[in-house]
């Protein structure tokens, strides 16, 4: 599991470029990227958008583990 903050992304996603082109490890054996941006300032939200080509197994098992902690 990586965690990575990116940096310069309002100037056309210069940090995910960087990342992109040059992986801790081999981008085949990434499995899934979740984005956590544009937070909310007015408070917690419930929106979830699902953008490119998720795979839906994978939302499927993120509600599962979020159902254990609300």
């Amino acid at each position: 599991m990586v965690f990575l903050a990116v940096t310069a992304e309002k100037k056309g996603l210069l940090g995910s470029e960087y990342y992109a082109s040059r992986p801790l490890y081999p981008l085949a054996r990434t499995v899934a990227v979740i984005t956590m941006d544009g937070m909310s300032p007015f408070g917690p939200s419930r929106d979830f958008g699902i953008y490119g080509t998720a795979k839906l197994d994978l939302l499927d098992e993120l509600k599962t583990v979020a159902k254990r902690y609300h």
